[in-house]
C-alpha cells in the first residue's frame, strides 16, 4: 500500500452508493450492482469493459485516523456506445422520390438529421425521410447531415454526412 495512505481510510462512491471502503488495510465492497470495477492498491479505482452501466458520478474521499478529510475527488464518468455508419436510400414512383437515412440507436443515444441538395439545405426536413415531388435532375445531389446526440444531455456523440445521387429515369 503506499505510503499517503498508510492509516488512512479511503470510501470510493458512485452515484451516493458505496462502492469500497478501505479503513486499518482492510477493504470492504459494498456495491455490486456495476461489474468489472477494481480498487487498486495506489486508491485508484480500475474500470474494465466499460459499459452505460458505468455512467455517474464517483466521489473519492480520504480521512485521516482523526477522521478529518484530506482529499476529496469527483469524477463523472460518461460512456458512449460506438455509433455504426448510417445508410442512404432511394425509391422512385411515378410522382416522387423518396430518400430515407437509417441509423443505429441506443437506449441513450438519438439522431437529429437535416437533409439538403446540392448544398442548399431544404426546410422543415428534419426527419429520417424526405420525400422530393416529381423527378429530380441527374446533376442533383442530396445529402444527409445525421448528428448522434446523449438522449439526456445536449452532447453530440459524432456527425456523419452522406450524400446520394438518385438515378430514377
Amino acid at each position: 500500500m503506499p505510503q499517503q495512505l498508510h492509516g488512512k481510510s479511503l470510501n470510493w462512491k458512485l452515484n451516493s452508493e458505496t462502492l469500497f471502503y478501505r479503513r486499518n488495510e482492510q477493504i470492504k465492497q459494498t456495491y455490486n450492482k456495476v461489474s468489472n470495477i477494481t480498487l487498486m492498491n495506489d486508491g485508484s479505482l480500475q474500470l474494465t469493459n466499460l459499459q452505460p452501466q458505468h455512467n455517474g458520478t464517483y466521489n473519492a474521499e480520504v480521512h485521516d485516523p482523526e477522521g478529518k478529510l484530506c482529499c476529496k475527488i469527483t469524477v463523472v464518468m460518461c460512456v458512449i456506445e460506438k455509433v455504426s455508419k448510417p445508410r442512404l436510400t432511394y425509391s422512385c414512383n411515378e410522382t416522387e422520390v423518396t430518400f430515407s437515412c437509417e441509423a443505429e440507436t441506443s437506449e441513450t443515444s438519438r439522431m437529429v438529421l437535416e437533409w439538403s441538395r446540392n448544398g442548399e439545405k431544404l426546410k422543415g426536413e428534419e426527419e429520417n425521410r424526405l420525400t422530393v415531388q416529381g423527378r429530380p435532375k441527374l446533376s442533383d445531389v442530396y445529402y444527409a447531415l445525421l448528428t448522434m446526440k446523449l438522449e439526456k444531455r445536449k452532447v453530440m456523440i459524432q456527425q456523419f454526412y452522406v450524400a446520394i445521387r438518385c438515378s430514377c429515369i
